[in-house]
């Protein structure tokens, strides 16, 4: 389901459907909430595919999901625009970042590596961050992630949830959501950086700086353009091959 209809737009894409931004979309925006049946894990393909994980043994199915829209809709990139946002026993999604009219909505669909003789889920999202599969990349996102999935924080924790039970749309949603660090934040790679005339490499105020803006950053001062903050560094153009710092 998506909180504002208006703002968003289906469209066609080489996977399917996907969801694409009619408006410029401020950081930390709330875009929709995961509802539908409360079930435990199924092994069907076309559920698992649409579903989304409240806990270890309870998962959320929208009804109908390729006959419907809402954020079941949302396609996986490993450089994604918008992540998951535990609330009030709800699995929000959100911003992460600006995002742009016309831009495709996106988030990490986390995945865990699979087990010896498990089929990849392979990815062709085509940024220059891709993994080549949706599993996660590194060990400190997968630590991160399962904090985030499996702590006292996440949807599935803060409320008894049984089989059977449809989520309804919340009275209340937030009107901002805050960052969290499981998520890896990138600038559009194709629109021209903002400039920030910092001239020291912290983190913290460069990664606020790409997220409110949705754009790499340019540090004249140091000759350098920041591309990104990931696995809690910042990605770091020095006019030649990338580094982390």
């Amino acid at each position: 389901m998506f909180l504002d209809p208006t703002s968003w737009a289906i469209r066609k894409t080489p996977w399917g459907r996907g969801v694409f931004a009619r408006r410029e979309v401020p950081a930390g925006t709330v875009v929709g909430d995961y509802v539908g049946l409360v079930d435990v894990p199924r092994d069907e393909p076309v559920g698992q595919l649409y579903a989304m994980m409240l806990s270890l043994y309870r998962w959320v199915y929208p009804p109908s999901p390729r006959r419907t829209v809402g954020v079941h809709v949302i396609n996986h990139s490993c450089a994604p625009n918008a992540g998951l946002y535990p609330f009030r026993g709800h699995v929000l999604a959100t911003t992460i970042r600006r995002v742009f009219a016309g831009e495709e909505l996106t988030f990490d669909y986390w995945m865990t590596k699979p087990e010896p003789g498990e089929d990849w889920h392979p990815c062709f999202c085509g940024t220059a961050q891709c993994r080549g599969s949706f599993a996660l990349g590194s060990a400190r996102q997968e630590e991160l992630v399962r904090r985030l999935f499996v702590g006292p924080s996440w949807a599935g924790a803060r409320r008894k949830i049984r089989p059977g039970e449809t989520l309804q749309p919340l009275p209340r949603y937030p009107s901002r959501t805050r960052d969290l660090s499981a998520y890896n934040v990138f600038g559009h790679p194709r629109l021209p950086p903002v400039r920030h005339h910092a001239a020291r490499l912290e983190h913290r105020p460069l990664r606020a700086l790409l997220r409110e803006s949705g754009r790499r950053v340019e540090l004249p001062k140091l000759g350098v353009v920041v591309l990104g903050s990931h696995d809690g560094q910042l990605l770091v153009d020095a006019r030649g091959p990338r580094r982390s710092v």
